[in-house]
């Protein structure tokens, strides 16, 4: 009994990849639902996938990681930009000038060399 189950089974298969010809003349060849690749054929494909996975998720912690970084010098570069520029007004008010009129302030390019306040123009209502 056993002997003609297996047969059966074994006529399935064969029928279900079996060429099937229509009535154009032309052939197309049936394929089974499930087929069964063993280890050997996919395992190059296998460990392709699986390197893809790796590098993706080192790129993606990469590029999270370089983000965060950036942010971190970007607000870094912001409060050393403000601090510098609230220094400048500081020192221009030391020096009692007046806010109304624009001034530029030359930072020497060497330490210990004089800076300058350079006025640019006064207020329109003065000239």
């Amino acid at each position: 009994m056993s002997e003609e189950n297996t047969n059966q089974q074994q006529a399935e298969v064969q029928t279900s990849a079996e060429i099937k010809v229509e009535d154009t003349g032309s052939q197309e060849i049936q394929s089974p639902e499930v087929v069964e690749v063993p280890w050997e054929k996919l395992q190059e494909t296998f460990q392709m996938r699986e390197a893809l996975r790796e590098t993706q998720n080192y790129t993606s912690e990469f590029i999270l990681q370089t983000e965060r970084r950036k942010r971190r010098l970007l607000a870094e570069i912001d409060s050393i930009e403000r601090a510098m520029y609230e220094s400048a007004t500081e020192i221009r008010n030391n020096f009692s000038l007046n806010s109304q009129w624009t001034y530029e302030f030359k930072l020497p390019n060497e330490a210990g060399e004089k800076g300058y306040f350079i006025r640019k123009e006064a207020p329109s209502d003065t000239i």
